[in-house]
């Protein structure tokens, strides 16, 4: 009950816990297969660290626990990023990771600013904050944190090392229970004023004197109306080209009609034959 398991699901009841994260309920069919069971551990255990979306999941995972690191993700942690976070959390296994999503997310009560952490620089950027326990003075213990922001490049080594001597780097005092998260404002989209033509133009060299214009359109009439007449007497010679007549056709024809009506008056009855 108090890790909010859910009993019923199946037998034996299965759950995941670590690296600062609420224990996560998992199927009995897992068990079915020892390949698809290493797959799925591989996966719960690829990022050594709790994502935190809340004041509340920042105090409870990380700022109430003292020494801790939080990572204000500018995306997805993948390449050099994510091998900078696994070689971190297997060098110092007593901290505590945890993971902003920079995008969407930031600090305040103080800003990111007042840490002194460098400018949110939009996707891909990550960056780093170290909390530890801070002291007065006299060396007393006092419930502020001391928070150091890293400003190096995030890789492996520079991570690792900033981590190793965190206390020569600068710090800012931070109040735990007053340090809270709130949502970045989306950025706002690039306006591109569209692409027009000059319209600043000279009148005196566009503009021309009606009795020019009058001149240019009889020009252009004159024009239109030459290659219309071209074009007729083309056509024309293109058209005699495919049609040609001949007379003596014709006079055959006839000819052919009056042989045909001759034989049809011709009767070979009345032809009489003489001999001597």
């Amino acid at each position: 009950e108090r890790l909010k398991l859910n009993q019923n699901a199946g037998n034996p009841v299965l759950f995941f816990s670590g690296f600062g994260r609420d224990p996560k309920q998992l199927p009995t069919k897992l068990l079915r297969n020892q390949y698809v069971l290493r797959k799925e551990i591989t996966a719960l255990t690829k990022l050594k660290a709790a994502k935190v979306k809340s004041s509340t999941e920042l105090y409870k995972k990380c700022l109430k626990k003292g020494k801790c690191g939080l990572v204000l993700a500018g995306g997805p942690l993948e390449g050099v990023a994510l091998k900078a976070m696994d070689r971190a959390n297997a060098d110092f296994p007593s901290m505590n990771w945890v993971i902003l999503d920079s995008t969407k997310l930031k600090l305040r009560k103080p800003s990111e600013k007042d840490i002194g952490l460098r400018k949110y620089q939009g996707p891909g950027s990550h960056r780093l904050i170290v909390f530890g326990d801070s002291k007065g003075s006299d060396g007393e213990a006092v419930p502020m944190l001391d928070a150091h922001p890293f400003l190096g490049p995030f890789t492996e080594e520079a991570v690792v090392n900033f981590v190793a001597n965190v206390s020569a780097f600068g710090s800012t005092k931070v109040d735990p229970e007053g340090l809270s998260v709130m949502k970045r404002k989306p950025p706002q989209p690039t306006y591109r004023a569209p692409v027009s033509a000059p319209t600043t133009r000279d009148p005196e060299a566009t503009i021309l004197p009606t009795a020019q214009q009058e001149e240019n359109r009889k020009l252009a009439a004159a024009r239109r109306a030459q290659r219309e007449a071209e074009r007729r007497a083309q056509m024309d010679a293109e058209a005699e080209g495919f049609i040609e007549y001949d007379g003596e056709e014709e006079d055959e024809d006839d000819d052919e009609e009056e042989e045909e009506a001759d034989d049809e008056d011709y009767d070979d009855t009345n032809d009489v034959l003489e001999l001597d």
